[in-house]
């Protein structure tokens, strides 16, 4: 029998688990930033375009691991300070264009509609093969058009996720943050050209192909319910693990959001004692593939009928 959510989250407290990471964050925020600048230094030496591509592939992936950087300060993983923990996640969030606010009431809206027509992150199964090409393009860029579109709503009293004028004046305000932070990263890469390729051609790589390689399997074709049979936990090796932060173990996450990421993979591991088993796939590249394949031979194993919308 799995366990409730009540009873995970309940387990995580009473071993310790949850809590805010501040000495976790750090160390992985350095790490991040260390191999980051290690490899626009190699960029800058060779100085060749082929050199940047790849360097661009690699550094949009440590981008996309400060966006979820900014995921755990949702989750007030980052730091006991308030404060501190926001100005993490508008940082870190800003590096992929993403307002920090807004997003931070839409997810916390997710965490309680998942796989729902409420769920502000999506809902939805390829169902062609030029469909899945087209929306995993665009996937990245438009949840990031999506989310300043609601700081826009919001700052005006019209977005379905403010809830008190607490809310309305918390996203306004940390939305002017993200927007300084944007305008920053933007203005310095149209007038200094060396950061078109340290910054800009990076996080065009983290919006456009690791966004929907790593966010897809997360929910994909599961249907709504408990968060155990919502979410899946994807198999990944240590590198890619290290800097998404563990997101990889997503039920676990789902199960138990207040659990930071140093702690997940043993929570994982104590749901495992305690049989609950999350749904796994074995990569994420493999699962792009499976759903190719699905979608090749119209698999319904993958593929099911969805009462969310379809793409």
């Amino acid at each position: 029998m799995t366990m409730s959510v009540l009873e995970a989250r309940e387990l995580s407290r009473t071993t310790g688990l949850a809590g805010p990471d501040p000495k976790g964050s750090f160390i992985r925020f350095a790490m991040l930033t260390g191999f980051y600048m290690m490899f626009a230094s190699i960029g800058l030496a060779f100085a060749s375009t082929e050199m940047w591509l790849a360097i661009s592939v690699i550094n949009g992936l440590i981008l996309f691991g400060f966006a979820i950087g900014g995921h755990e300060a949702v989750h007030g993983s980052v730091s006991s300070s308030r404060p501190l923990n926001n100005a993490a996640g508008i940082l870190w969030m800003g590096l992929l264009l993403l307002p920090f606010g807004t997003y931070s009431r839409m997810h916390i809206e997710h965490h309680g509609w998942v796989n729902t027509d409420k769920d502000p992150e999506g809902n939805f199964v390829y169902k062609s093969i030029p469909s899945f090409f087209f929306l995993s393009v665009f996937f990245g860029a438009s949840f990031i058009l999506v989310v300043w579109f609601h700081t826009i709503t919001a700052a005006i009293g019209r977005s379905p996720y403010v809830r008190t004028a607490g809310q309305q004046r918390r996203i306004t305000r940390q939305g002017a943050m993200s927007f300084v932070v944007v305008g920053a990263l933007v203005a310095s890469a149209v007038l200094f050209p060396p950061m078109r390729w340290l910054w800009f051609a990076p996080m065009l790589v983290g919006v456009f192909w690791w966004a929907p390689l790593i966010l897809t399997p997360e929910h994909y074709a599961l249907g709504p319910g408990d968060p155990a049979a919502t979410s899946r936990t994807t198999k990944s090796n240590r590198i890619i693990r290290a800097v998404l932060w563990n997101v990889d173990f997503h039920t676990a996450h789902h199960l138990a959001p207040a659990v930071p990421a140093r702690h997940l993979p043993a929570f994982n591991d104590m749901l495992e004692a305690n049989n609950t088993v999350p749904e796994t796939t074995s990569g994420y590249l493999r699962f792009q593939l499976d759903i190719l394949k699905a979608l090749l031979h119209r698999d319904p194993m993958l593929i099911p009928e969805s009462d969310g919308a379809t793409a």
